[in-house]
């Protein structure tokens, strides 16, 4: 994997907890813009911590994958 990855943007669903959480700060500390979506207020506290966007999303809802 390229180690530095400025000027990249990569956007993580499910990143709020888990795989989805390692690899998001692993991503960030390698200088990526990092956008995490997510269900719960994990969600936000991760963004908060590395510093990157974020938007609270619900799959299961259709409406909401529009």
């Amino acid at each position: 994997m390229q180690t530095d990855l400025k000027g990249k943007t990569i956007i993580i669903t499910g990143g709020s907890s888990g795989i989805g959480a390692a690899a998001a700060r692993s991503l960030r500390k390698k200088g990526a813009q990092v956008v995490i979506t997510g269900r719960s207020d994990e969600t936000k506290r991760l963004a908060e911590e590395i510093g990157c966007d974020y938007y609270l999303v619900d799959f299961t809802r259709f409406a909401e994958v529009r």
